[in-house]
């Protein structure tokens, strides 16, 4: 079995924070004031708009490219996405749900078993979308 490969078990990468902020205040924060938390990220939030992200890693730019496949108005945003060698796109679902007085913003992100170095990725990519997904949740509650 080549262990560079995740696990069935293991494609999904689920992260979840909570914010103080409405449903309504937190989407805001997603799609239309995303540069104010996620400065490199650009994406229409409509199905069929285009993804980009540049970031500079270890001084070197990086890209990534994608498009969103799916909203739903304040619940639901999808959106597939790829750097430069990968085989395949990895899938990302946002997911925002009130409970009380708080917003749970949940990600799902999946296709790692497609990628060469799936459980490397993986593992970036928690530790990634934590750093984001509270990012967002501070702007939101600001």
């Amino acid at each position: 079995m080549d262990s560079a490969r995740p696990q069935p078990d293991e494609d999904a990468l689920a992260v979840t924070v909570q914010s103080t902020a409405a449903v309504a205040t937190v989407w805001r924060s997603l799609t239309a004031d995303r540069a104010d938390w996620w400065p490199g990220m650009r994406f229409d939030a409509v199905p069929g708009g285009l993804l980009r992200e540049i970031w500079m890693e270890n001084d070197v730019e990086s890209h990534a490219w994608g498009q969103v496949r799916e909203v739903q108005d304040g619940e639901v945003l999808t959106v597939d996405w790829r750097e430069l060698g990968w085989p395949c796109p990895l899938s990302v679902r946002f997911a925002l749900a009130p409970n009380a007085n708080a917003t749970f913003i949940s990600l799902t992100e999946c296709g790692f078993d497609g990628l060469p170095n799936g459980l490397v990725s993986h593992a970036d990519h928690s530790d990634g979308w934590n750093y984001h997904l509270n990012r967002l949740r501070r702007q939101a509650e600001r």
